[in-house]
């Protein structure tokens, strides 16, 4: 099987729930999230709870203005697909799954579209983006079948809301 042709591979870390202690005058902070982590591609077109598998991620982030955040994290999750209910004529003929641990490194920036953390801030919360560079590896592959790094690139995008119910504390939801 052709699967570096044919593995469209997103991992996603879905509704994360990040709980942050904040130290050094709320400059550099230290994380961590418990989510999820699930796959979309040729075994799954779409989202398949049975595809879902547990993910958690630890983090460091600098703060760079009341706009502007830099995050470095370590995610690791597990994930999963098969070709049991097949979408087509070439996944019944495939008849494949696989069930793989997921470690992967970034680098990326958060940027807040309102002000939450300054004295003078009218809400505590804020919607925000991240966007950066990855790479992720793929453990437990006992049978591959094709010719592919199990070591990829990947570039990390997505969106939240962080709500700071007290100074020391940031609650958020990432998808």
């Amino acid at each position: 099987m052709k699967r570096q042709n044919s593995l469209k591979l997103w991992v996603l870390v879905g509704l994360l729930v990040a709980i942050n202690w904040q130290a050094k005058a709320q400059k550099r902070e230290i994380g961590f999230s418990l989510g999820a982590m699930y796959y979309t591609g040729d075994m799954a077109r779409n989202w398949v709870l049975s595809n879902t598998g547990f993910a958690g991620m630890v983090l460091l982030r600098t703060n760079r203005n009341n706009h502007l955040s830099l995050r470095l994290a370590y995610t690791g999750g597990n994930l999963k697909g098969s070709d049991a209910k097949p979408v087509d004529s070439f996944a019944t003929a495939r008849a494949s799954l696989f069930n793989i641990f997921i470690s992967e490194f970034s680098g990326s920036f958060e940027y807040y579209f309102i002000d939450y953390k300054s004295k003078r801030a009218v809400v505590n919360w804020s919607p925000y983006f991240h966007g950066g560079l990855a790479i992720f590896g793929m453990l437990g592959h006992k049978d591959k079948t094709a010719t592919y790094s199990t070591v990829q690139l990947a570039l990390p995008l997505g969106f939240g809301i962080k709500y700071q119910p007290v100074k020391q504390w940031t609650v958020g939801i990432e998808y």
